[in-house]
């Protein structure tokens, strides 16, 4: 389950932010898939995790800062930063400008009751 934030300035279209929301799923899983988790095409409720949060300063370079976190796994770290440009490519073709991506592995585990 990748984690997405959304980290954006105060004065940020609200248009722009709805777009990120709704196309962001599905080119991150696109992105991120690999065979230890691979996207079949139908995203369900928690395939992604998505955070929006005003957090750039009005100084900052960027208007929008996309950071993925996501499980490490052989495949995604083998090529890792095409990931990142895939994503980035995606978001440009949306219309979406002046902005970074940041594509995490981490160890991690998953438990739920």
């Amino acid at each position: 389950m990748p984690i997405v934030t959304i980290n954006h300035k105060e004065a940020a279209v609200l248009p722009e932010l709805r777009k990120l929301r709704q196309a962001l799923p599905e080119i991150v899983s696109r992105a991120v898939e690999c065979a230890e988790e691979p996207y079949d095409g139908t995203l369900k409720p928690g395939d992604i995790n998505m955070i929006v949060t005003a957090s750039l300063a009005a100084t900052e370079p960027l208007d929008y800062v996309i950071e993925i976190r996501t499980r490490r796994t052989d495949s995604r770290s083998a090529n890792l930063q095409e990931r990142s440009e895939a994503i980035s490519s995606a978001l440009g073709a949306l219309g979406l400008r002046n902005f970074g991506v940041w594509l995490q592995l981490q160890e991690a585990a998953w438990a739920q009751m």
